[in-house]
């Protein structure tokens, strides 16, 4: 088949998706607004159509007649790639685009934020984003929080499928020597953005670090972003400096690795609509510290893969960093039946199957 995908080069779900569906031999080609900063897709035969309006800048009062542009652009990549199916990845920019083209079979994936947040700014925009999901022929949810938030928005029934992990790239392994081999390393691996709760993080590893003086505790703070310089001020301030690393932004092809130098990882996000370095942590064997919130619910079995725990509560939050620091059984078991679980129920291989299964159903969908 012939697959057009629309969507952010430069996302590492993109990526993902992209390379799955043209190594099933599948001809893709992928039609964005955004200039790539690497060069991931040309060894893979992926065909990249780059919109003359990339980059949009959607805070302008201008940017509706951007994406306008943009999908006269994408008629003629329409015309010229010949698609069997059209798939636009995030329900707001590419979903209008996608919606706009009317081309026929359109498939419409939500992610989060353009669910979550997009028709929360006005009635305008939970007005565009309605119509970009009614236009769909097929809506697909990662989660069963989006699913419900497609049924509440619309009342359209969507598919589940999620990001998905897969296992041969993310297990347990040695990973990266961070901290010398005898210390317990809580870590993440997260933006460095406000919501994502690694303010909490801090305060909750000084809580425990104290509780537990006389074992080698460390502090690994994967990612980047605004608020990097005022986390590392925080930490200096605690005089924790000497037992945390900032690693700034990880290379996609070295996200595993650093899973694999964590004991213990943390997601203490506000809100997550999903929760994919949960899962990537899960298959690596490592035991997980999560919100009891949104998506994060889904991937984490409480008591049994993990510890769900209040979001912002930083005692909770550290004393669940104290039972698996004292307990390296707890840790070890938690880590294996996260595991089985990520390969039972989140594996890419599956949930590409499963996106494959729907492309090749398009001949029942009646032309609109």
């Amino acid at each position: 088949m012939r697959i057009l995908l629309l969507s952010d080069i430069n996302s590492t779900h993109t990526r993902k998706w992209a390379a799955g569906i043209a190594s099933r031999g599948h001809v893709t080609g992928l039609f964005t607004i955004s200039n790539p900063v690497t060069d991931w897709y040309s060894s893979r035969n992926i065909v990249v159509f780059n919109s003359a309006h990339g980059n949009i800048n959607t805070s302008s009062v201008f940017s509706i007649l951007h994406y306008r542009k943009a999908a006269q652009e994408l008629n003629k990549v329409i015309q010229k790639f010949q698609p069997d199916v059209v798939h636009a990845h995030y329900a707001t920019s590419y979903g209008l685009i996608g919606r706009w083209s009317d081309f026929h079979p359109f498939f419409l994936s939500v992610w989060g934020s353009d669910l979550l947040v997009f028709p929360k700014k006005s009635m305008l925009h939970a007005g565009i984003l309605k119509k970009n999901l009614r236009s769909a022929d097929r809506i697909f949810s990662t989660s069963k929080v989006l699913m419900n938030a497609v049924k509440e928005l619309t009342g359209l029934d969507s598919v589940i499928v999620p990001f998905g992990v897969d296992p041969e790239k993310f297990k347990p392994g040695k990973g990266m020597r961070v901290f010398r081999d005898e210390a317990i390393v809580i870590g993440t691996i997260k933006t460095l953005e406000k919501n994502y709760g690694i303010d909490v993080l801090i305060n909750s590893f000084e809580l425990v670090k104290n509780k537990f003086p006389s074992t080698d505790l460390r502090l690994v703070i994967g990612g980047d972003g605004s608020q990097r310089a005022a986390l590392e001020l925080m930490v200096a301030e605690k005089r924790l400096s000497d037992y945390v690393v900032f690693t700034g932004k990880i290379p996609a092809e070295e996200v595993a690795d650093y899973h694999n130098a964590i004991d213990i990882f943390a997601n203490l996000s506000e809100y997550e609509s999903f929760g994919v370095s949960v899962l990537e942590a899960s298959a690596c064997g490592k035991p997980v510290v999560a919100t009891d919130t949104g998506g994060l619910k889904e991937v984490v079995i409480n008591g049994k893969t993990g510890i769900l725990v209040p979001t912002g509560d930083v005692e909770e939050t550290a004393n669940a960093f104290g039972k698996l620091v004292a307990d390296s059984r707890l840790r070890q078991s938690m880590g294996a039946e996260g595991r089985q679980f990520v390969m039972n129920t989140y594996n890419w291989n599956e949930c590409l199957d499963k996106m494959i299964v729907e492309y090749e159903s398009v001949k029942a969908i009646p032309g609109k």
